[in-house]
C-alpha cells in the first residue's frame, strides 16, 4: 500500500510540473482536483515532496490570476508539514509563497506576518537568494496595501541584493519593474521610466510562462509611464509586444494585463468608447 501512495505521488508531482511549464486550458479544475488527490495520499508519505507539489499548485493559481482563494488553503498546507518537519529552508520557502497569496487575496496583515516570519529563517540560515526574494514579496505586500513608498524601499532592497549575481536576473528585474510601478502612483514618471528599462534590459530570455507573465507586467507598467508622460506613439509600441508576450503566457493574468494596456492607449489616443 506504501508503494502504491508513493507512485500516486510521483504521478501527480510529474502531472503538477507538466502543467506548470505547459499550462493546459482546463489548469484551475486541474489545480482544485490536484489538492483532493494530495489530500488521498497519507501525509508521511514523502512529506518534503508533497509541499513542493503544494507550492507548485500555489504558484500556478498567482499565475493565472483567477480562483485565488483556492491557493490560500495549499499554501497554509505546506507552512504547516514544513513547518513541522523543522525544514528551515522548505518553510521559508513554504512562508514566502503563503504572504504572496494571501496579500493577493486582499489579507495584507496577514501577509506581512507571513513574510516577516521567511525573513527571519532566510537570515538565520544566511541565504542570500532567499532574503533577497523576501523583500521583493514584502514590497508587493506593501503595494497592495496602497503604501506605495514602503514598497518601494523593499523592491530596491531586493534589486540590491540580487545585483550582480546571475541566478537572481528574475529577482533584480521584478523587484526594478515593481519599483517602477511605485514611482508611477507616486508621480516620478522619469525615474520610473529609468527603472522599468532597466528592468526589461536585464530580464532573463522569456521562455517560461512566469517569465513572460514578468515582462508582460513590466510592459504594462512602462506602457502607463509612456502615457503619463504623453508618448502615446512609444506607448502603443509596447502594448504590441505586450499582447505577444501574454498570447505566450497561457495565463489570464497576463491576458488581463494587456488587454488593459491597450484599452488605455484607446483612450488616451481619443477612442474611449473602445478603449474603456
Amino acid at each position: 500500500m506504501a508503494e502504491a501512495a508513493h507512485d500516486k505521488l510521483a504521478q501527480l508531482e510529474s502531472e503538477i510540473k507538466s502543467n506548470l511549464t505547459t499550462p493546459r486550458p482546463d489548469t484551475l479544475s486541474f489545480l482544485t482536483g490536484a489538492v483532493a488527490r494530495l489530500r488521498e495520499i497519507p501525509f508521511s508519505i514523502e512529506p518534503e515532496r508533497r509541499v513542493e507539489c503544494l507550492l507548485n499548485i500555489v504558484q500556478q493559481f498567482y499565475h493565472q490570476g483567477q480562483s485565488m482563494f483556492d491557493g490560500v488553503e495549499p499554501a497554509a498546507l505546506a507552512v504547516m508539514i514544513a513547518g513541522d518537519l523543522g525544514n528551515a529552508a522548505l518553510h521559508r520557502k513554504s512562508l514566502t509563497f503563503q504572504g504572496i497569496i494571501l496579500s493577493q487575496t486582499n489579507n495584507p496583515g496577514d501577509a506581512l506576518l507571513s513574510l516577516a516570519g521567511a525573513l527571519r529563517l532566510a537570515e538565520s540560515l544566511d541565504d542570500g537568494a532567499g532574503i533577497a526574494i523576501v523583500w521583493n514579496s514584502l514590497g508587493g505586500a506593501f503595494y497592495d496595501a496602497a503604501l506605495y513608498l514602503d514598497a518601494r524601499q523593499c523592491y530596491e532592497r531586493a534589486s540590491a541584493l540580487s545585483i550582480d549575481r546571475i541566478d537572481l536576473r528574475h529577482v533584480r528585474s521584478a523587484a526594478l519593474a515593481n519599483a517602477a510601478m511605485c514611482c508611477l502612483h507616486r508621480h516620478e514618471y522619469t525615474e520610473g521610466i529609468e527603472k522599468v528599462l532597466e528592468a526589461i534590459a536585464s530580464m532573463p530570455a522569456p521562455d517560461s510562462p512566469p517569465l513572460l507573465l514578468a515582462r508582460v507586467l513590466a510592459e504594462g507598467t512602462y506602457t502607463r509611464l509612456l502615457l503619463a508622460t504623453g508618448n502615446i506613439k512609444g506607448a502603443s509600441e509596447r502594448v504590441q509586444l505586450s499582447k505577444e508576450f501574454a498570447a505566450a503566457a497561457r495565463s489570464v493574468r497576463a491576458d488581463i494585463s494587456a488587454a488593459c494596456s491597450e484599452g488605455l492607449v484607446e483612450v488616451y489616443s481619443g477612442l474611449a468608447d473602445i478603449g474603456l
